[in-house]
Parts: structure tokens; sequence; C-alpha cells
């Protein structure tokens, strides 16, 4: 694009008969321009111009409640102390993992199946 404005959008869009699909910024030339260079092309946001645009907003609602949280976070219970919080575990041992995965994939294309139970000491 030459600038930023409207006619020159609409111009160049009408160079590209029949786009369907205008992913644009929330700018008002890229709002206009397509609305009168593809008059019936879907508009859409990009996923930067979406993710930017979420930012903002949830900066500007904590900035504007910002009094209202550093109150609750002042007013709230106190954290419980290290030895009392929940402790969650693991599904399996992280020492196992290892070892399944290259007993696994050692036996990938062997004609000798891999023993699947038994003591730890028999396993491949």
């Amino acid at each position: 694009m030459p600038d930023r404005d409207a006619n020159s959008v609409a111009a160049w869009l009408r160079e590209y008969a029949g786009v369907e699909i205008v992913c644009r910024d929330r700018a008002q030339v890229f709002a206009d321009g397509p609305r009168a260079g593809a008059p019936n092309a879907q508009h859409c946001a990009d996923k930067w111009h979406v993710w930017h645009n979420l930012a903002e907003a949830v900066e500007r609602l904590v900035s504007r409640h910002r009094t209202l949280l550093r109150d609750l976070l002042e007013s709230g219970p106190e954290p419980e102390p290290p030895s009392r919080r929940l402790r969650l575990s693991r599904p399996w041992p992280m020492r196992r993992c290892p070892s399944r995965t290259r007993r696994g994939s050692s036996s990938i294309g062997s004609a000798t199946p891999v023993p699947r139970s038994g003591p730890r000491s028999s396993r491949a």
C-alpha cells in the first residue's frame, strides 16, 4: 500500500476481483476501504491483533480496578505455611519413564516381544 487511505485500499482490492475474506486490524481506513473495494468480503481480525486487543482490554480492566484488587489482596486470608500446602503426587515415578521409553523404542520392529509383567530385573 502506498498509504493508509481508504480509497487506496479500495482501489487495490478492486484489482483482485473475488476477494472473499479481508483480514485486517481495527483501523477505520482498513474497514472503509474493504467495504468499498470488496463489499461482499467477510472481515476478520488476524491472530496478532486479537491477542493485542485482548491484552489492552485486560490491562484497562486491571488498571481501572487496581484499588479493589489491592484491597482484596490485603484483606484476604494469610497463605498457609509451605508444610501445610497440598502436594500433588505424580501418576508414576519419574525414574521409570526413561527406562520404559527406551525399552519400548528398542523393541520397535523386533520379532521378540518385550515382557510386560514380572520383576523389574527380568525386563529388557
